[in-house]
């Protein structure tokens, strides 16, 4: 029975996640819009890359060609989604859905057991009906589309977690203490960069927060100086975290200036939440302003009512404090740059200033932390810990948040027009008009429960407490349904596949259409498409194999963009592999960068030159990291290709009768400063160029070097901690 007790909240959230994403596991349903586009096709590409033996370092197909380690999007590194290559898992468009589906389910798991450790014991109905909350949560659904952003929300709560010090009588490190680096390491590989990076700032604030607290306690001055070792090793293991994806941020850090992000950043518009978003709290987003999947932060209506019952006396010396102070940072930092909080953190810290998605990186702190000193605010009621009949108390908490949940109906739904159903199976018209109804009906169970509560002078026993804490839990699912049903052309499509029926096919041959890519690789490079709109399958090279001059992303290079503002370049990568062999106008030894008159170039573009007619170069293979040539010249040259230049590209030059180990290598030198160039000797021999990331492997043995010092680590003290544990009892 007690096995069956425990596993009950589990169950519970397995069902809720289940019944809400019921047709999006068993009938064929997907998210809209981003989600089957770019994010579906680059992890397609890089698991089938995987399975066929191929590390991708370089993707020859989307924008002219760039190093895949420069996509902090592509989750490559990010652990999960390796069961796909290893496990021999098609990464088709329903198992991505699946696997979506699958992270929401794991952070309300998440939050359940953040409750826990925040409430105590005894205190698992109460968890559960945080947890609950938790998978409503808006932006599971409004930014359903963004796949990197709802894995950085699932494990918002595990990394709170993992970081919680202040229960921790003992002075020293929890087993959860020590998986902070692994936490880490998922968000900095799966996670939206900007949620990263405000996550690294929320929980520092949270750790150095529980750290004050501690001091200004009445601990003796041995146990103060414990509780900062404490917190020193504490950031110690989110540095090591951030050492473990140094193979993931590592290289773009190191680069970024040959992204067109690094010079743009600042002058971005940043999307930030303000005063009129505060109804998104109990309400729909569909009809509140802004970018429609940026704005929702809903945490059920009956967690904002609790919200306003929460018993400051009662924790006055209490730890719930960080929680306040940690929801209104965020508050507070979510408004973006009309916030001066902002303004000054991102100045303090530049590297906050780098997100254009202010509204994203920070509401799932404020849901989180709402919904702990909801929940919080709920047991002190239920358990009687305040003094029973204050029903002036009652009532002021009441009136004032009818007023708020009044003013929030008035102006997030009454003020602005129903928006049409997009994709939708029920009829969104009636949903949004059975809003302001549903709404009231739950604000009046609320009144009524907690009326209830304060009114009665006689303490509440176990079974009273059961019976209101189910009704409750009952309101925050009839409320869910009721938002999220509005919000349902946001992470509802009746077929995942309804984006490509029609333009092009997923499956060949009865496998994934990619497989295709690595079974068919040219022997030379075809022209460059590209489309009308990047809409139109402008990532369709990550599936199909197709050459693209652009794609569907942020990762922009420099290079591409100067392409793309000169109309003779980019005519020019457009084409066919088409080199251009010019005399050697300098000595290799100082061949860092070669530039050719735009002039100059144009005519050889139009006319064939007779330098061209005793030499010859041939492609004979075009891979994804690798290119073979067999080339004939009678003297030292240089070849221009229209192929874009990235530092890591080198060359081993074979003559025949030669093995690889005694050929000559060379390196790419930049034309023009975007086109990849070669200084090449004189004479007859295979050309075998490869790409390789810069100081690749260095990043991936600092890694490999990281979860080893983690494994260690959390094998040797997990090993101290039982024997202890053994040895109390």
């Amino acid at each position: 029975m007690n096995y069956i007790y425990r596993s009950f909240p589990f169950v519970a959230l397995t069902l809720q996640n289940i019944i809400i994403f019921f047709k999006h596991y068993f009938l064929g349903a997907g998210f809209p819009w981003d989600f089957s586009m770019a994010y579906y096709a680059m992890i397609a590409f890089w698991t089938t890359a995987i399975k066929s033996g191929i590390f991708p370092h370089w993707v020859p197909f989307q924008s002219m060609g760039y190093p895949f380690g420069m996509n902090l999007q592509s989750g490559m590194y990010y652990l999960p989604l390796w069961i796909f290559p290893i496990f021999n898992i098609p990464y088709t468009l329903q198992n991505a859905v699946r696997f979506q589906c699958l992270h929401i389910l794991f952070g309300s798991v998440g939050m359940f057991i953040l409750l826990k450790v925040i409430l105590g014991n005894n205190s698992s109905r109460y968890a559960l009906a945080g947890a609950i909350t938790f998978q409503f949560f808006g932006g599971f659904y409004s930014n359903a589309q963004h796949v990197d952003i709802i894995r950085a929300y699932a494990l918002a709560p595990w990394l709170f977690y993992t970081c919680t010090l202040h229960n921790q009588n003992l002075l020293r490190l929890a087993s959860c203490n020590l998986l902070i680096p692994i936490f880490i390491y998922l968000l900095a590989t799966g996670g939206y960069p900007g949620n990263f990076i405000s996550s690294i700032f929320i929980l520092s604030i949270y750790i150095l927060l529980q750290l004050i607290f501690n001091l200004v306690s009445k601990d003796n001055q041995e146990h103060k100086i414990r509780r900062i070792v404490l917190t020193v090793i504490t950031f110690g293991l989110v540095l090591l975290g951030i050492s473990m994806a140094s193979v993931h941020l590592a290289p773009a850090w190191l680069y970024k200036a040959e992204l067109t992000r690094n010079e743009t950043a600042a002058s971005l518009e940043k999307m930030g939440l303000w005063f009129e978003h505060l109804p998104g709290l109990f309400l729909s987003s569909r009809t509140l302003p802004g970018e429609i999947s940026m704005t929702s932060t809903y945490i059920t209506l009956p967690i904002f009512f609790l919200l306003f019952f929460l018993p400051h006396q009662k924790y006055r010396k209490s730890f719930i404090h960080i929680y306040i102070i940690i929801l209104c940072l965020s508050l507070a930092m979510v408004a973006g740059d009309k916030s001066i909080v902002w303004l000054m953190f991102s100045r303090l810290f530049p590297p906050l200033g780098l997100s254009r998605f202010p509204s994203s990186d920070y509401r799932v702190f404020i849901a989180i932390t709402i919904i702990i000193l909801s929940i919080s605010s709920l047991k002190t009621i239920l358990e009687q810990i305040e003094q029973k009949g204050n029903i002036r108390n009652y009532w002021k908490y009441t009136s004032f948040a009818c007023l708020c949940i009044i003013l929030g109906i008035q102006f997030g739904i009454y003020t602005k027009r129903v928006l049409p159903p997009i994709d939708s199976p029920i009829q969104q018209e009636t949903i949004a008009q059975l809003q302001a109804p549903i709404a009231c009906i739950i604000t009046l169970g609320m009144i009524t429960v907690l009326y209830r509560t304060q009114s009665s002078r006689a303490w509440f026993g176990q079974k009273q407490r059961q019976i209101l804490i189910f009704i409750i839990i009952l309101m925050i699912v009839g409320d869910g349904a009721r938002v999220i049903s509005d919000m349902l052309p946001m992470w509802f499509i009746q077929n995942s596949e309804a984006k490509y029926a029609g333009a092009m096919s997923l499956v060949n041959n009865g496998k994934l259409v990619t497989y295709s890519i690595f079974e068919n690789l040219p022997t030379s490079r075809p022209p460059r498409k590209i489309t009308d709109h990047y809409l139109n399958f402008s990532w369709q090279g990550y599936l199909n194999g197709t050459f693209m001059m652009q794609d569907y992303g942020g990762t922009v290079l420099k290079r591409r963009q100067t392409i793309e503002e000169n109309q003779i370049y980019n005519e020019y990568m457009s084409k066919a592999w088409q080199p251009i062999l010019l005399e050697k106008i300098v000595s290799p030894q100082k061949a860092d960068s070669i530039n050719i008159k735009d002039d100059i170039l144009i005519n050889i573009l139009k006319t064939k030159t007779e330098i061209n007619k005793n030499n010859n170069i041939v492609q004979t293979k075009y891979g994804i990291n690798n290119i073979e040539y067999k080339i004939k010249l009678n003297r030292e040259m240089i070849m221009l290709e229209n192929e874009i230049y990235f530092p890591g590209w080198s060359s081993i030059l074979i003559k025949a009768g030669e093995t690889t180990d005694r050929g000559i290598e060379i390196k790419a030198t930049p034309i023009n400063g975007v086109f990849r160039g070669w200084i090449l000797p004189s004479g007859t021999y295979t050309m075998k160029a490869n790409y390789t990331m810069p100081y690749w492997k260095e990043f991936r043995n600092i890694s490999i070097f990281g979860f080893m010092v983690w494994i260690v680590l959390f094998v040797k003290l997990s090993y101290i901690y039982s024997n202890k544990h053994v040895e109390n009892k």
